[in-house]
Parts: structure tokens; sequence; C-alpha cells
């Protein structure tokens, strides 16, 4: 799949199944292109980042952490993206209390 969108799809849609066997720079370098899809998608993108979605096959890691997304998120470049897209990614991850709670939101906060 990674490999089909590298070379002939460019579709960033085709990575949302295996979103969490990317790695970590994969994953950052494709918020953007994430962040530009319907708000649907774009939350069906971070509940799979976040690990909220889970499937009883699904034993791999998310590749990046809460902290990490959320860092991400706000070191995006608005040349590349919106700034009310990146305000909507933002309180779509932290609409979800149970995983940015007081403890990661300060750790965010100190980076």
């Amino acid at each position: 799949m990674k490999t089909l969108y590298q070379t002939k799809l460019n579709d960033v849609r085709v990575l949302i199944p295996i979103v969490n066997y990317l790695n970590k720079k994969e994953v950052v370098t494709s918020l953007p292109k994430f962040m530009k899809l319907n708000p649907q998608l774009m939350k069906d993108v971070f509940i799979r980042l976040l690990g909220l979605k889970t499937d009883s096959k699904s034993l791999v890691p998310p590749a990046v952490t809460p902290t990490e997304l959320l860092v991400a998120l706000h070191a995006i470049d608005t040349s590349q993206v919106e700034l009310k897209l990146i305000v909507k990614a933002t309180s779509l991850c932290l609409a979800e209390k149970e995983v940015y709670t007081h403890e990661v939101l300060g750790v965010v906060m100190q980076q």
C-alpha cells in the first residue's frame, strides 16, 4: 500500500487502513494531507493513530503517542494547511478526554 501510494496513487486515503503501520516520520509527513480530508475521514485517522479503534487482530502499537501527535499538529506550517484545519484537528484530539488527560497536556505544554 505504501509503495502504491508513493509511486502511483498519491491519494492519502489509501494509507488510512495502514496508518498504524507507518513509522513516526511517515505519519508526521502525511498529517497535512490527512487534515485536508473531509472531517469524518480525518477523525477516523486520528482515532486510529490514538489507538481508540481497536481490532482484536491489530497488535501494532500506535506510530505516534498522543503527545507527539499534538506537538506535530502545532508544528505544521500554515503555508501547507489552513489554520482553521489545524484548529479543527487539534479540537478533534482534545475531545478525546480519556487520551488527552491533564498529565498529557502538561507534557505537550513543556515541549
